[in-house]
């Protein structure tokens, strides 16, 4: 649904995802409304917060049946990202 591994660590804060689905369903993604394409095809963007993250998609289909997938996600800023390798100007 999101190809996102159990446990998996980011070292962008940003989470995107861009997939596909069958026309007509709905899916939803931390409780957000994603949009979804005629053609089925959805992008999702989350702000991943620093340490453990849950990220939660839940579809339903025009049969009305139901599936959700829960995925841990780690977030881990390089130090470069928190600017420990700045060096200072003389």
């Amino acid at each position: 649904m999101l190809n996102v591994g159990d446990e998996a660590t980011f070292s962008d804060p940003v989470l995107q995802r861009t997939r596909r689905t069958d026309v007509g369903t709905t899916v939803q993604v931390n409780g957000h409304v994603v949009l979804v394409s005629a053609l089925g095809d959805f992008r999702v963007t989350r702000s991943l917060f620093q340490g453990g993250n849950i990220v939660q998609a839940e579809t339903l289909d025009q049969a009305g049946n139901v599936s959700t997938l829960n995925r841990r996600a780690r977030y881990a800023a390089t130090q470069s990202a928190q600017g420990f390798d700045r060096k200072e100007k003389s």
